[in-house]
C-alpha cells in the first residue's frame, strides 16, 4: 500500500476536527483541534429530517466545516463530488501519490468502526493510503489508521440524504495565507450570519428540503416536538438523541469544544464579554438536557416520562433563547 509516511495520525474529539487538525499538522499551520473547529464555523442546530414515522436527528456542527475552515484561513481547495466512484478512488489515490492528503465525506452508519448514533453525515476523514483494494484513512475516533475495503467505502461514500457524501472529497491547494485575526472575524462572522440568519444565508444547507429546521428555531422546533415522545417505541429515539447531544465533540452538542475554540477566536477577533465562559455555560444547560433525556429513557411509569420529556423540553427552548442572544452579542461586538 502507498502511504503517506510524513502523516501524523492522532485522536481527536471529533473526526471532522480532529482531521482538520491532523491536516493542519501535515501542512505545519501550527492549529490545534479547538481552534480549527472554531474557524470551521463550529457549532450549528439542525432538526434532520427522518423518513415519514421516525423522529428527527439531531446535528450539532455545521455540515460545511471542511470548506469554511479552509475559507477563514485563506487556502484554496478543491470540492470534488458526482464521480462515479471508480473516477473517485482513482482521483483520490493520484492526490495521496502526489502527498496530497484529500478529506474524504463519509456516512457514519456505513463505517463498521463507528458506533451508531442519531448522528448524520457528514463524518470526515483524510486519505492517507491506497492499496489495489483498500484506503487507509487517518478516523481522529480511533487509536490507529483504519484500512477500509473497497465495498465499505462505497457504501459509506455514496450516500444521497439527508447529507449527500456523493464520493465527496475536499483537497487544499495553495495557502494558508490569513492571519489568525482576519481568520477568525471571518469565522465567527460566518458562524452568526448562519446561527441568527439561517433563511437568508448564502450557503448550501445540504439541500435544505432534506434537512428540518436550523438554529434557535431548530432547537424550538425540536423542544416542542419532544412531547410526544411517549410511546414505548421511543425509548431507542431518546436515547439516540441523547448520544448525539453526548457523543460528539466529547458532550454537550460540541458546545464544550466551541467554548474552547472561542479562548481564541473571541480574542483574535476583538470580541468581549468573556465569550468562552458563556459558551461554556451553555455547555452545562446542553448537559443537563442530555440527564433529562436520560432520565425519560429509564422511565418505566408514562407519568414519570412525561415529567421528564417536559424538563427536557423547557431546558432546551432555553438553550434556544441563550444561543441566540449570544450570538446576537458576538454580531453586535465584531
Amino acid at each position: 500500500m502507498n502511504q503517506l509516511a510524513e502523516f501524523d495520525h492522532r485522536t481527536g474529539r471529533d473526526a471532522g476536527s480532529g482531521s482538520l487538525r491532523n491536516l493542519a499538522e501535515y501542512y505545519d499551520w501550527e492549529l490545534d483541534e479547538a481552534t480549527a473547529f472554531g474557524l470551521g464555523g463550529g457549532v450549528a442546530s439542525v432538526a434532520v429530517d427522518r423518513p415519514e414515522g421516525d423522529r428527527p436527528g439531531f446535528l450539532g456542527r455545521v455540515p460545511w466545516l471542511d470548506e469554511q475552515f479552509f475559507e477563514s484561513i485563506d487556502v484554496t481547495y478543491r470540492v470534488r463530488d458526482g464521480f462515479d466512484f471508480g473516477t473517485a478512488w482513482e482521483n483520490v489515490a493520484g492526490r495521496v501519490d502526489a502527498e496530497e492528503p484529500p478529506l474524504l465525506t463519509l456516512d457514519p452508519a456505513e463505517l463498521r468502526h463507528v458506533p451508531r448514533t442519531q448522528s448524520v453525515p457528514a463524518h470526515t476523514v483524510v486519505a492517507i493510503g491506497v492499496g489495489d483494494d483498500s484506503m487507509l484513512v487517518s478516523d481522529p475516533t480511533r487509536d490507529e489508521p483504519v484500512e477500509l475495503d473497497r465495498e465499505t467505502l462505497e457504501a459509506a461514500w455514496s450516500v444521497d440524504a439527508p447529507v449527500s457524501t456523493a464520493n465527496r472529497y475536499v483537497v487544499a491547494e495553495f495557502g494558508a495565507d490569513a492571519d489568525l485575526e482576519t481568520a477568525a472575524n471571518r469565522a465567527l462572522r460566518e458562524t452568526t450570519g448562519y446561527v441568527l440568519d439561517t433563511a437568508t444565508y448564502d450557503r448550501t444547507l445540504g439541500g435544505s428540503d432534506e434537512y428540518g429546521d436550523h438554529g434557535p428555531d431548530a432547537l424550538r422546533s425540536l423542544a416542542a416536538d419532544l412531547d410526544g415522545w411517549t410511546d414505548p417505541g421511543d425509548e431507542s429515539a431518546i436515547r439516540l438523541l441523547r448520544r448525539a447531544v453526548t457523543e460528539h465533540g466529547r458532550g454537550a452538542a460540541y458546545r464544550r469544544l466551541y467554548a474552547e475554540s472561542l479562548t481564541v477566536l473571541a480574542s483574535e477577533a476583538g470580541v468581549g464579554g468573556g465569550q468562552s465562559g458563556k459558551m461554556d455555560d451553555v455547555a452545562d444547560e446542553w448537559e443537563a438536557f442530555a440527564d433529562h433525556l436520560a432520565d425519560a429513557a429509564e422511565a418505566y411509569e408514562t407519568d414519570a416520562r412525561v415529567a421528564a420529556l417536559d424538563r427536557a423540553a423547557a431546558t432546551l427552548a432555553d438553550i434556544a433563547d441563550q444561543e441566540e442572544a449570544f450570538f446576537e452579542h458576538v454580531r453586535e461586538e465584531l
